[in-house]
């Protein structure tokens, strides 16, 4: 399942839940997918502006 948003500290960010665990993708230029989208491994969910600098952030939500 997908979550797409926006916050003043992650810029457009998309959240991907794969089973126990929550990865947001932040700062992205361009959002490729949709609320709750199924997204499949190696889907592309997003682009970066900046390739230099790519932010995840990975939680466990068990």
């Amino acid at each position: 399942m997908v979550k797409v948003s926006t916050s003043k500290s992650a810029g457009k960010y998309v959240t991907i839940y794969h089973g126990g665990y929550m990865i947001s993708y932040c700062h992205l230029s361009k959002v490729l997918v949709k609320e709750r989208m199924k997204v499949m491994p190696g889907e592309i969910g997003g682009l970066y502006f900046n390739l230099k600098v790519i932010y995840l952030q990975v939680f466990d939500t068990v």
